[in-house]
C-alpha cells in the first residue's frame, strides 16, 4: 500500500502509537498522529484529516485508511516485531466513520465495509423512513428505499437506491430521475444516514408526474414526436404520454412537469384537427390542400363530394320542373300578331329613345342593335356594331358561363361566342412582340386621330410585373408548352446558354412583365406585349425597353417621351444604366438620350407616384411605431406616426361629431393596407395636418411641415380632369396650361429643397450619431431618389407637351394607373384565384386589344375610376376578324 508523501520525502517511521492517538482523531475527525500513515481510496465521502507533522489533505471524497507501517528501529529490541508498545499490529487498518473508528482487514473489501455500515445505521431511522411511505430493502452491493402502489396491484412506484460508492439514484416507473433535478439539491458533499434521511424527505414532498393519461391523446398518439407512451405501472391510469424530457417527479401541489404540461397542449390541438379530420363537414368546408391529406381522408372527402353533387343534381332537377309547372300554367305563348303588337310598341317608344339618348351613346346603339337583329329573317347575317362586340368580348372575359346564360335567356341578343372568337383570334395570342400587334396599334392611332397633331403623337411607355401561377399549358394549335420564362430573343439565348454551361433545365416563369403604351396628351392605352419572366435583371429589361421604344418610334410612329415604373430593384439599376457625361453627378439618373427620335429628343424616367406615396408613409409609419425602424427626425422636432395614433385615439375615435377620413384601418398597417394608395392619401392630406396643428401646436411642427409637402406633391402631380380643381377649389389639381406654371417652380425648388435642408439639418444634430442612426432620421435613399427622378422628369415632361402645342397637360397620364387597372382584369378572369397564369394572360391581353377603353377599371380597385366618365369608345369602323377557311373538297 502506498505511503502518503509531504512533497517529495516520506513522513518519518512511527515513534509512538496509542489508542488515545487514533480515538482523538475519530472524535475530532481531524487529526491524524504525525507517525500514521494514509492512503486515499475514491470510494467514500466522509472525514477531514490533517496531520499534525505539517500535511494537510481534504479527504471529502474518500476514506481515511490509518496504516500503522512497521515498528522503529529503536523499538525492536524492546518489544517484539510488528507490534508497538499498546499491544498493536504495526500492519492493521482502521476506517473513520462519522465519529467512530472501525478495524478492518486488508483483504477486506472497503466499499462493501462502507455500504453495510450506512445498511445497519438506516435500520436505526426504519421508523421514520415507514412515516414517509419508504420501506428498505438491503443487498450486498446497494440499499434500496421504495415506494409502491397498492391497488389494483403491487407495482414499484419510486426508488431510492444508494450503491457501495455511496452515490444515490432516483428511480420513477424504472427511470432514472436526471441528476439535475430539484430532488438532488438537499444532497452534500458528504453522504451519510443524515444526508440519506434529508434525500428521503425531499422525494416524499414531491409526487409523480401525471403526463397526458387523457384517452383522447392517447389514441392519436405517435411516436415521431418528443414523447413516448408509458404503460401501466399501478397508478390510476392505464396508459400515459410523456415528454422525452419529463421530469418524473415534480412537487406535491403540482398535477404535472412544464414539459408534460407543453406537450399536452400540442396533443389539444392535435385532437382538435384530428376532429375537424373525422368531421365530414368540415373536410368539405376546411382551406385544407388535398396534397396534405392522407389516403384515406382523400377517399372519404371524394364520397362526400360525390354524394353532394348528387343531392345538388337532385336540387336542380326539382327547381328546374318546378320552373317548366309554372311555365305551363301561366305562361302565354305569343302568335304571330301578338309577337307584332311586341315589334310596334318597341318601334312606338324608339323616338322617346333617340330623344333621351345621343346617337354615339352606348344606349341607343345597343336599342338600335336589338331592333336591327329582330327584323332580321336570317339571324347569321347580323353585324354587330364594334361597341357591341367589345362589350360582349369584356363581358365574355369576366366569365363564359355568365355570358352564354345571359345570351341563352332570350332578355337581349347577342353575338355568338363563334362570332366573338373570330375577333379575339384575328391576332394570334403570343407573348413578346408580335408585328400583327403593332398594325393594331397604328389603326387604333389612325382612328383616335393622333397622326393629326404633332403634340398628339407622344407616348408614355409603363412597365410593371404582375404575379402568376407557375403552370404548364399545352397549346395545340403551336404544339409548344406555354409556362416557361420566355423574353426577347437576345436573353432566351443568353438563358440557353447559361443552361446549357450548368447543366440546369428550363425555368417555370412566376411572373409576367407587361409593356403599355399610354398617350401623353389623348386617351390611348394599348398592351404592347408581354413576357414570361422569373427574377428579371436590369439587363434584360434594358433589351426588352429598348427594343420597344424602336418599334414605337420606327415602325408605329409615335414619340415616346417617358418610361414610368415603380421602384422595383431592377428599375432603378435599368435607369443608372444609362448614366453619362450629361447626368455623370451623384445624383439619380432621371433622363437619357433617345437614339431612335429625330429630333435627338430626351427620354425621362419617372418612378410611379403613388408607389412613392405609399413608400413615403410606410417610412412616416415606422417612426416611433410599428416596426421602429425609422426616427424621423428634422430642425429639432420628431415626425412621428405616434402623433396620428393620438389625434386618432383622443379626438377622432371617441369624438362622434368630427368630421374626419381616418379610421383604425389608417392607423394600424397590416401588409395588405400598406398596398392601399388612398389609405396613404387620407393620412398625408392637409386635412390631417389641419387638425394636427390646431390640437397639438408647436409640438407636431416637424409632422405637419412633412405632410404638407407631401399633400402638395401628391396633388401637383395627380391633375385627372379639367374640372376637378375648381370643383374641390384646390388650384393644386389644375392642369397645366403654362410653362411657368408656379407648381412647376414649386417642385422643382422648394419641394426638393425641403429634403436637402432635412439632411443637412440631420448632418448638423448635436451629438455622437452612426452613419445608420443618421440614415434612419431620414425617409429611405430609394424614396428620396424616387423623389427627385419623378419631379425632375414631370417638370422636364410637361414643360416640353405645352412647347410642342399641347393646350393643357393632365399630370395623371405619368402615372400607372392604365396598368394596374389592366391587371385588374387578369385576376378577375382568374376568379377565387388571383393569380392567373401564362396562358391566361397571353389570351386575355389579345382580349383587352380588341376591347379597348371599353374595359372598364373595377370601382374598388387600388386605383380610382370616375364613375361620371367611363371613358368608352364609340368607333363605328368595323373591328378586324379573322377569315374563315374554305372548305376543301
Amino acid at each position: 500500500m502506498p505511503r502518503l508523501k509531504r512533497g517529495k520525502k516520506s513522513i518519518g517511521k512511527p515513534k509512538r502509537r496509542t489508542k488515545h492517538n487514533l480515538k482523538a482523531a475519530a472524535d475530532c475527525k481531524a487529526v491524524i498522529p504525525e507517525h500514521a500513515y494514509a492512503m486515499p481510496t475514491c470510494t467514500s465521502q466522509y472525514d477531514l484529516v490533517q496531520s499534525p507533522c505539517g500535511y494537510s489533505g481534504q479527504f471529502g471524497d474518500c476514506m481515511c485508511i490509518l496504516h500503522y507501517d512497521e515498528m522503529a528501529a529503536a523499538d525492536e529490541e524492546s518489544h517484539p516485531p510488528h507490534h508497538d508498545s499498546d499491544g498493536f499490529h504495526a500492519d492493521e487498518y482502521f476506517l473513520v466513520f462519522d465519529g467512530s473508528v472501525v478495524q478492518y482487514k486488508p483483504e477486506d473489501n472497503v466499499n462493501h465495509l462502507t455500504l453495510q455500515r450506512l445498511q445497519e445505521d438506516t435500520i436505526t431511522h426504519e421508523a421514520e423512513l415507514n412515516k414517509l411511505n419508504f420501506d428498505v430493502l438491503k443487498t450486498t452491493e446497494q440499499l434500496h428505499l421504495i415506494q409502491c402502489y397498492e391497488k389494483p396491484n403491487i407495482n414499484m412506484k419510486l426508488s431510492l437506491s444508494v450503491d457501495c460508492n455511496l452515490i444515490p439514484t432516483i428511480k420513477v416507473h424504472g427511470k432514472s430521475l436526471p441528476s439535475t433535478h430539484s430532488a438532488y439539491k438537499e444532497i452534500s458533499q458528504t453522504f451519510i444516514i443524515s444526508d440519506l434521511m434529508l434525500l428521503a424527505k425531499s422525494v416524499s414532498e414531491h409526487s409523480v408526474c401525471f403526463g397526458n393519461p387523457d384517452g383522447k391523446y392517447v389514441s392519436i398518439f405517435s411516436d415521431k414526436g418528443a414523447a413516448y407512451l408509458e404503460g401501466n405501472c399501478g397508478a390510476n391510469y392505464s396508459a400515459t404520454i410523456r415528454s422525452d424530457n419529463c421530469e418524473l417527479l415534480v412537487l406535491a401541489q403540482n398535477l404535472r412537469c412544464v414539459p408534460c404540461q407543453k406537450l399536452r397542449g400540442a396533443y389539444r390541438m392535435k385532437d382538435k384537427r384530428t376532429n375537424e379530420k373525422t368531421n365530414n363537414v368540415n373536410i368539405l368546408s376546411s382551406s385544407r390542400p388535398n396534397c396534405s391529406m392522407n389516403r384515406k381522408e382523400l377517399e372519404e372527402k371524394q364520397k362526400l363530394l360525390k354524394a353532394k353533387a348528387k343531392e345538388l343534381e337532385l336540387q336542380n332537377r326539382r327547381l328546374r320542373n318546378r320552373i317548366q309547372l309554372e311555365i305551363e300554367k301561366q305562361a302565354t305563348e305569343l302568335n304571330a300578331k301578338e309577337t307584332s303588337d311586341i315589334y310596334n310598341l318597341v318601334t312606338e317608344y324608339t323616338p322617346q329613345v333617340e330623344k333621351n339618348f345621343e346617337a354615339d351613346s352606348f344606349q341607343r346603339i345597343f336599342w338600335d342593335e336589338q331592333i336591327k337583329y329582330n327584323q332580321l329573317k336570317n339571324k347569321c347575317s347580323m353585324r354587330w356594331h364594334p361597341l357591341i362586340v367589345k362589350w360582349s368580348l369584356l363581358l365574355k372575359s369576366k366569365s363564359s358561363k355568365a355570358y352564354q346564360a345571359m345570351k341563352d335567356s332570350g332578355f337581349i341578343n347577342l353575338p355568338s361566342e363563334r362570332t366573338l372568337y373570330d375577333y379575339t383570334h384575328y391576332v394570334p395570342s403570343k407573348m413578346g412582340f408580335v408585328p400583327e400587334t403593332i398594325a393594331m396599334l397604328v389603326k387604333e392611332c389612325q382612328e383616335k386621330g393622333i397622326y393629326n397633331e404633332p403634340w398628339k403623337s407622344y407616348v408614355g411607355l409603363l412597365q410593371d410585373e404582375i404575379k402568376v401561377k407557375s403552370d404548364l399549358v399545352y397549346c395545340p394549335t403551336t404544339g409548344e408548352l406555354v409556362g416557361y420564362v420566355n423574353l426577347d430573343s437576345t436573353s432566351n439565348q443568353i438563358m440557353e446558354l447559361q443552361n446549357g454551361i450548368s447543366n440546369s433545365e428550363s425555368q417555370l416563369a412566376t411572373s409576367a412583365l407587361v409593356l403599355m403604351v399610354k398617350g401623353a396628351s389623348t386617351d390611348l392605352k394599348f398592351p404592347l406585349a408581354a413576357f414570361s419572366t422569373n427574377s428579371l435583371d436590369s439587363t434584360q429589361l434594358y433589351t426588352i425597353l429598348w427594343r420597344a421604344i424602336e418599334l414605337l418610334e420606327i415602325e408605329a410612329g409615335l414619340k415616346v417621351l417617358f418610361i414610368t415604373c415603380d421602384g422595383a430593384g431592377q428599375n432603378r439599376k435599368f435607369f443608372d444604366m444609362h448614366r453619362s457625361e450629361h447626368n455623370n453627378s451623384s445624383e439619380p439618373v432621371n433622363f437619357c438620350q433617345n437614339p431612335y427620335a429625330d429630333d435627338n429628343r430626351m427620354l425621362y424616367f419617372i418612378s410611379d407616384m403613388p408607389h412613392l406615396l405609399k413608400t413615403a408613409r410606410n417610412c412616416f409609419a415606422n417612426s416611433h411605431s410599428h416596426k421602429k425602424s425609422r426616427h424621423l427626425w428634422n430642425n429639432g422636432y420628431n415626425i412621428s406616426w405616434l402623433h396620428i395614433v393620438n389625434l386618432y385615439e383622443q379626438h377622432i375615435e371617441k369624438n362622434m361629431y368630427t368630421k374626419s377620413n381616418l379610421n383604425r384601418a389608417h392607423i394600424d398597417l397590416t401588409s395588405y393596407s400598406q398596398m392601399k394608395v388612398n389609405l396613404a392619401a387620407q393620412v398625408l392630406s392637409s386635412h390631417v395636418a389641419t387638425h394636427l396643428e390646431q390640437e397639438y401646436g408647436a409640438e407636431v411642427t416637424g409632422t405637419v411641415e412633412f405632410i404638407r409637402h407631401v399633400n402638395k406633391f401628391f396633388d401637383c402631380v395627380n391633375s385627372r380632369n379639367l374640372y376637378e380643381g375648381a370643383n374641390k377649389r384646390n388650384p393644386n389639381l389644375d392642369p397645366y396650361t403654362d410653362t411657368n406654371d408656379e407648381r412647376l417652380t414649386w417642385l422643382s425648388d422648394t419641394f426638393l429643397k425641403y429634403f436637402d435642408t432635412w439632411r443637412d439639418s440631420v448632418k448638423n444634430r448635436p451629438g455622437k450619431f452612426s452613419k445608420e442612426q443618421y440614415a434612419k432620421m431620414q425617409l429611405s435613399q430609394q424614396t428620396l431618389d424616387g423623389f427627385k427622378i419623378t419631379v425632375r422628369s414631370i417638370v422636364a415632361c410637361v414643360r416640353h407637351l405645352l412647347k410642342e402645342g399641347a393646350p393643357f397637360v393632365l399630370t395623371e397620364v405619368f402615372n400607372q394607373d392604365a396598368l394596374e387597372q389592366h391587371f385588374g382584369h387578369y385576376r378577375h378572369k382568374g376568379g377565387a384565384n388571383d393569380n392567373p397564369t401564362i396562358d391566361n394572360v397571353k389570351h386575355l391581353i389579345t382580349t383587352l386589344r380588341v376591347v379597348g377603353s371599353s374595359a372598364l377599371a373595377p370601382l374598388r380597385g387600388n386605383t380610382k375610376r370616375r364613375k361620371s366618365d367611363p371613358n368608352r369608345d364609340t368607333v363605328n369602323s368595323p373591328l378586324p376578324r379573322k377569315k374563315s377557311r374554305p372548305y376543301s373538297i
